[in-house]
């Protein structure tokens, strides 16, 4: 990612390359390799750069062949090079092989409308110094975010808030409602910010402001969400899958090594991949179930004291490097139970089970060598509690009904408070922490009820649970 930042003034007194220069400086983090600047003397434009495509650009904003148009972007335009061919082809000249410049000659060709073309996760900002006139976009979801301050005589952008509390007319002041808002949903929905007077560009947006003048935001793109009827289910699912490859191709367009992260350990990943296959008869996807379980097995599997566990191991060597387990992993019985392996979904649920017992609640993770907790905390996790309705479900062994039992009284003995269930700092102290996560009502109560419920409460085989227990309803394999 890199970070952009910068501002426009009807007068500003203090030196605006130094102020700008403080400001993507403090975006750093976000862009290590470089930092670029262009200033005039209504404008300024800053950016920490992490290089991606076409190394050899540099963090400059990139201006257009006679330097009226500046720009500078924070993401990727996935579709830059078929908008740079199309563009050529009406004559505009490049300079680099960024998607960067793409911006600065689409804008050129299709004015503000431009942003419609852009696929990709982006803020972008473009300064037309002729006009006067300062453009600021978001990608459609949202994925990349832009802070605005419009203050007297001085517009300030930027991808974090610490950028624009660099300039000095911008206030540093908490928006109380703001912090409410927080509190409620552990996030500030956009337009707002924490801070009284700075707001989010919104997603999907784009807005226009003139020095001096108003700033002006319009939505470019709306999410649709009626139906198409006129399509048939098996086209639907064409679509998609073809939407998901093409999705990943156009994402590992880059000028540096590309890397996929999949853990050593067991991973959500491999829960992907069966669901995927259950769900859309994706054959690729089985294909890489039926090569990567067999290998997940060999290496990670790891008999102790007639015990199962899984522990971690060196992806290109398969050398164990870790005897850890923890409550993140304890969902892999759920998915070895699914996928018809119910003999090692029953013995790894035994050793989770025992990780829960040895402190009469789970601990984030243990080291099941030495048995010894090496990470205390416990944030009300359902993996523990999702396994043992999977294997109820599978097996009807009233065993795992008393499992639950077992989770369910010491999960309300340890978390119950007057206002609802705290996290545990640690389950060796049993403090609480000041804590309450949303996968709690989402996850571990649903699994709590899927499990004491009446079987009759959800047709099992006509749905799949996500990662985030939603019910998907299946298509294929039925």
């Amino acid at each position: 990612m890199c970070g952009i930042t910068g501002f426009v003034t009807t007068g500003f007194e203090g030196d605006s390359r130094a102020v700008v220069h403080r400001m993507a400086a403090a975006l750093r983090h976000r862009g290590p390799d470089d930092l670029g600047d262009y200033v005039d003397t209504q404008a300024a434009l800053g950016m920490s750069r992490l290089s991606i495509i076409d190394l050899s650009a540099g963090a400059r904003p990139i201006g257009n062949e006679n330097g009226t148009v500046h720009a500078v972007l924070n993401g990727e335009i996935y579709n830059f090079r078929e908008l740079r061919a199309r563009l050529q082809a009406r004559g505009h000249r490049f300079q680099t092989q960024s998607d960067t410049e793409v911006i600065v000659h689409a804008y050129e060709q299709e004015g503000e409308d431009f942003v419609s073309d852009l696929d990709g996760m982006f803020a972008l900002a473009l300064w037309d110094r002729p006009q006067r006139k300062l453009l600021l976009a978001r990608d459609r979801m949202g994925e990349k975010p832009l802070y605005y301050y419009d203050g007297p005589g001085v517009f300030v952008f930027g991808s974090e808030l610490r950028a624009l509390l660099e300039h000095p007319d911008v206030p540093r002041e908490l928006d109380l409602q703001s912090l409410s808002r927080y509190l409620v949903v552990e996030a500030v929905p956009a337009p707002h910010s924490i801070l009284a007077g700075i707001a989010k560009v919104p997603a999907a947006h784009t807005l226009v402001v003139s020095p001096g003048a108003k700033p002006h935001l319009a939505r470019y793109w709306t999410l649709p969400f009626a139906p198409d009827r006129s399509i048939d289910e098996a086209e639907l699912i064409e679509r998609l899958k073809h939407q998901l490859d093409e999705s990943v191709r156009s994402r590992l367009r880059s000028d540096v090594p590309v890397g996929v992260f999949v853990s050593g350990g067991i991973d959500s990943y491999y829960e992907y991949l069966w669901k995927c296959w259950v769900l859309f008869g994706d054959k690729d996807c089985r294909d890489m179930w039926d090569a990567s379980i067999p290998v997940v097995h060999k290496y990670l599997a790891d008999e102790m004291r007639g015990e199962l566990w899984y522990g971690r191991a060196d992806m290109q060597t398969g050398k164990r490097t870790e005897t850890t387990y923890g409550a993140l992993d304890a969902f892999f019985p759920a998915l070895l139970a699914v996928s018809g392996d119910l003999k090692r979904a029953s013995r790894l649920q035994e050793s989770s089970f025992r990780m829960w017992n040895q402190q009469g609640i789970e601990p984030e993770e243990i080291d099941y060598r030495a048995m010894k907790i090496t990470s205390p905390g416990y944030p009300l996790r359902p993996e523990i509690v999702e396994s043992t309705y999977y294997l109820y479900h599978y097996t009807k062994d009233p065993k795992y009904l008393r499992m639950g039992q077992t989770l369910w009284r010491d999960f309300v003995k340890h978390c119950r408070t007057d206002e609802g269930y705290a996290a545990l700092k640690s389950v060796i102290t049993k403090e609480k922490a000041d804590s309450m996560q949303s996968f709690l009502f989402a996850e571990t109560f649903k699994y709590f009820y899927l499990l004491f419920a009446p079987t009759k409460t959800l047709d099992f085989d006509k749905v799949i649970f996500n990662t985030e227990a939603h019910p998907v309803v299946r298509t294929q394999n039925k």
